[in-house]
C-alpha cells in the first residue's frame, strides 16, 4: 500500500515538541512501513528531510528508526532538546536563552514500538553543525565559533573553535552523563592567553605576569563546572616578574610554564601550583586567591635567577 502524506503531525517522543505540517510519501507492505519527509516543522525549527522505518511489524516491540534534518536557530535546538526527558543542555548548566548561532541537525531515534515506554530504552543521536555558536557559562560569554556536537544517550562531544574575550581557542569537550565518577566533563582547550581573557578567566596577576602566550590546557569537571586544568604555556613572549625582589625575565627570554589550578564556585580559580623552567628563571611555587580571583597569598620556596639568585619568600596580601 503507498499512499501520500500532507500536513501530517506526529510524535517521535513523548514529551517533545511534535513534528508537524509534515510531507512525503510511505509505503506499507505486509511486515514493514517505510516512509520519507520532505518537509515539515517542529516548533520554529525546519524540517528539509526525514524518513521512518518500522521492519518486522508483527514482533512485539519492533525498534522503529526515525531520521530527521533540521535548520534553525541554535536557542530553538537547545530548547528542543532541554525538554524532558532528554534535558541535555541543563545537564550541563546551559542556559538555552544564552545560546547562539544557526545550526544543521540530523536526530535520529531507535524507538521500540510499545507503549508507556522509559525514555531510556529510546536510542538517541544528535549530531548538529553549528556556525556563530555563543554560549554563556556563568559570567563567562564564548562565542563567535563554528562547532559541531555530537550527543547521544550516553555522552556528549563538542569539537571546534569558539571566542573567549580577543582571542580564539580550539576546544574538544567530552561529557559523559551516565559515569558514577565525580569528573564528567574533560576538556582540551589551546590558543593564545591574552591579557583581556586572564581578566575574563580572573586571572588577577597583572604586577606579575604581562604579555600573551601559546597555552594548552586540559580541564576536568562537573556538568559543565570546572574543578581542575593543567595548563602548559611557552612564556618565551612574557614579561615575569617576581615580586618585592625586583627579579624579572623580560620578553624573548626562554622559559616554559607548567600550571595546575583548582577551581570554585563560579569557574573562579582557587588555588594554582606554579612550576617555571629556562635559562634565565626557575622557579617553583603555589598561589592562593580568594573568591574574586585575586591573589592573597603566593609562596615560592625556591626561586632562582642567574648565577646568584637563590631564594624562597612568602607574600601574603591582607
Amino acid at each position: 500500500l503507498t499512499f501520500g502524506m500532507r500536513n501530517v503531525e506526529g510524535n517521535y517522543v513523548t514529551g517533545l515538541t511534535h513534528a508537524t505540517q509534515v510531507n512525503g510519501t510511505a509505503i506499507l507492505t505486509g511486515d514493514t512501513f517505510r516512509a520519507s519527509f520532505t518537509s515539515g516543522r517542529i516548533g520554529p525549527l525546519i524540517v528539509r528531510a526525514g524518513s521512518a522505518l518500522i521492519p518486522n511489524l508483527h514482533e512485539h516491540g519492533t525498534v522503529g528508526e526515525f531520521n530527521v534534518h533540521v535548520d534553525g536557530a541554535m536557542p530553538d535546538v537547545m530548547t528542543l532538546i532541554d525538554m524532558k526527558p532528554l534535558n541535555y543542555p541543563t545537564r550541563f548548566g546551559i542556559d538555552s536563552k544564552t545560546t547562539n548561532g544557526q545550526a544543521s541537525t540530523d536526530l535520529v531515534f531507535k524507538v521500540p514500538m510499545l507503549a508507556n515506554l522509559p525514555v531510556d530504552d529510546v536510542g538517541i543521536q544528535v549530531k548538529a553543525q553549528v556556525n556563530e555558536f555563543a554560549v554563556s557559562l556563568g559570567k563567562m560569554r564564548l562565542g563567535g565559533g563554528n562547532v559541531s556536537f555530537d550527543i547521544d544517550n550516553d555522552h556528549l562531544h563538542q569539537v571546534g573553535q569558539i571566542n573567549l574575550a580577543d582571542s580564539r581557542f580550539t576546544v574538544d569537550w567530552t561529557e559523559d552523563f551516565k559515569t558514577p565518577d565525580q569528573v564528567t566533563s574533560r576538556l582540551t582547550v589551546k590558543g593564545m592567553m591574552t591579557e583581556a581573557v586572564r581578566t575574563t578567566l580572573n586571572i588577577n596577576l597583572p604586577r606579575i605576569f604581562r604579555g600573551t602566550v601559546p597555552v594548552s590546557a586540559d580541564l576536568t569537571g562537573h556538568r559543565g563546572s570546572l574543578m581542575h586544568a593543567d595548563v602548559t604555556a611557552d612564556l618565551t613572549p612574557a614579561s615575569l616578574s617576581v615580586p618585592i625582589v625586583n627579579l624579572e625575565k623580560t620578553p624573548g627570554q626562554p622559559a616554559s610554564g607548567r600550571f595546575g589550578i583548582n577551581f570554585g564556585a563560579g569557574n573562579v580559580v582557587q588555588e594554582e601550583t606554579i612550576r617555571i623552567s629556562g635559562p634565565v628563571l626557575n622557579l617553583n611555587g603555589t598561589a592562593d586567591f580568594n573568591r574574586n580571583g585575586d591573589l592573597t597569598v603566593l609562596n615560592l620556596p625556591s626561586v632562582r635567577m642567574g648565577p646568584l639568585n637563590d631564594l624562597s619568600f612568602q607574600l601574603a596580601r591582607g
